[in-house]
């Protein structure tokens, strides 16, 4: 009569459960670091700083983020784009200043601004901004006979 061989593969699946269980453990176990890297806080209180015939400056505040490295531009026309759509028209100006100015703008357009904080780890939210603000200026051709408006909206 033939000796059987005992059935290994109980024990082959409670050895894998054990390793499963010994990662899952490992994983749990590992605390996540109290200063760990995060994107920054949103830009807040935007807000128009100047405007002309030719080009806008716009403002925010800092959230108080020391890791900020730029920031993200984003502008839409406010006649043409449905709410909440945004070009983007600097994708990192590379300066933790907090104004930029759009000298890209064409008169007698409505435009609406919004802006993210950047630093190594990603992108913030959206700034916020109190009600719309619009800024018209207008500018007089060399003969008088004309005029060209541009209005902003923050």
């Amino acid at each position: 009569m033939a000796v059987r061989e005992p059935d290994k593969r109980p024990l082959r699946r409670n050895a894998l459960a054990a390793v499963v269980l010994a990662l899952a453990v490992t994983t749990l176990a590992v605390p996540a670091a109290a200063d760990a890297p995060a994107v920054p806080g949103k830009p807040t209180g935007l807000r128009v700083v100047s405007a002309a015939h030719d080009q806008v400056t716009i403002g925010w505040d800092d959230p108080g983020d020391a890791s900020i490295t730029g920031h993200r531009i984003l502008r839409r026309l406010r006649d043409s784009y449905e709410v909440g759509r945004f070009d983007v028209i600097e994708d990192n100006t590379g300066t933790a200043d907090t104004t930029f100015t759009d000298t890209e703008i064409t008169p007698g357009t409505r435009y609406v601004y919004r802006v993210n904080a950047v630093n190594s780890v990603g992108v913030s939210r959206q700034s916020t901004s109190p009600p719309p603000r619009q800024i018209t200026t207008t500018t007089m051709t060399a003969t008088g006979a004309t005029a060209a408006k541009t209005t902003t909206t923050v």
